[in-house]
């Protein structure tokens, strides 16, 4: 993930590019849509979040 954030700045992308606190609102918001965050460490992720006002 790091290589690809580091390629997609050279390339001029960064504005596509989400902080870690953006993706993760994402993820709380959006974990219904997508099975991969249906796994037992996602679940214990999108939890703390929500836990802890999701910041």
């Amino acid at each position: 993930a790091k290589l690809l954030k580091g390629r997609d700045i050279l390339l001029g992308w960064d504005e596509a590019i989400m902080s870690t606190q953006e993706y993760m609102q994402k993820v709380v918001e959006d974990v219904d849509d997508d099975d991969d965050f249906k796994s037992g460490s996602w679940i214990s992720t999108t939890e703390y979040v929500n836990a802890n006002g999701g910041t």
